[in-house]
């Protein structure tokens, strides 16, 4: 469900990249499958972490370059986002995503990743590459991009401000009974 195949196609292409390490954490029904298909295909750039301490991940995500989000090819999957879309967004680390629909959309909106097709290893490693490649800065403006657009609106604060806005209208224009 989470397309990690094509994650390996593309951590395949991207052999050659000693400065590009893909780490996966979490322990998923496919992880030894996964890790014996890395292993037979020598795919010393990707690391599987397993399952980590709920308190251990904000630390794994402060401590990455880029963060990945993947979701496979599968039309229901376009309907999906994935929960941890927003807490990426407000770590303020730039995002490389492989997935389609809303997910998509609001990474797109955010201006804090690059997004490729689910199922699409080309293009998610020209992606992976593309932020291996540009300057700090530009890496850190684009995760400035997600910061921002999880304060303005996903975080909490920004619910509470939607919520009262729309009670203050009920309020300011009551509905008509006839």
């Amino acid at each position: 469900i989470q397309g990690l195949d094509t994650v390996l196609d593309a951590a395949e292409a991207l052999r050659n990249r000693s400065d590009i390490q893909i780490t996966l954490v979490g322990d998923g029904i496919s992880r030894a499958r996964l890790e014996h298909r890395a292993a037979r295909s020598r795919l010393t750039n990707v690391k599987f972490v397993g399952r980590v301490a709920q308190d251990e991940v904000p630390g794994l995500i402060a401590r990455a370059d880029v963060q990945l989000v993947s979701l496979a090819a599968n039309p229901f999957l376009a309907f999906t986002t994935p929960s941890k879309i927003s807490s990426l967004l407000a770590s303020g680390v730039p995002i490389v995503a492989q997935l389609a629909g809303d997910g998509s959309e609001l990474l797109r909106e955010s201006g804090a990743a690059r997004v490729t097709r689910p199922g699409d290893a080309d293009s998610l490693a020209r992606a992976i590459r593309d932020l291996a490649d540009a300057s700090a800065t530009t890496r850190a403006s684009m995760g400035s991009a997600g910061r921002r657009f999880y304060k303005d609106h996903l975080s909490a604060e920004a619910a509470a401000s939607r919520i009262t806005d729309a009670l203050v209208s009920q309020t300011t224009h009551p509905p008509r009974s006839w």
